[in-house]
């Protein structure tokens, strides 16, 4: 990831525990984010700024709760 991103490839966000997030609660879905984005961040020096929602399963409350764009 860190090769990656020193070439210049955006490194987006795809959930810590792959969890489908149209059956999380919003709390485990901020987590599955926030987590992520963090460890992104440490090995990167720069957080995502996309997501991709596993299994590209999302919904309304899904986007509002991601906080950031969702890719297919």
């Amino acid at each position: 990831m860190k090769r990656a991103a020193e070439i210049g490839c955006e490194i987006g966000n795809h959930t810590h525990n792959h969890k489908i997030l149209t059956s999380a609660t919003n709390s485990q879905i901020t987590a599955e984010i926030s987590k992520t984005n963090s460890l992104v961040k440490n090995i990167t020096g720069k957080a995502p700024e996309i997501d991709r929602a596993p299994g590209g399963s999302f919904n309304n409350r899904v986007k509002e709760t991601v906080d950031m764009p969702l890719i297919q």
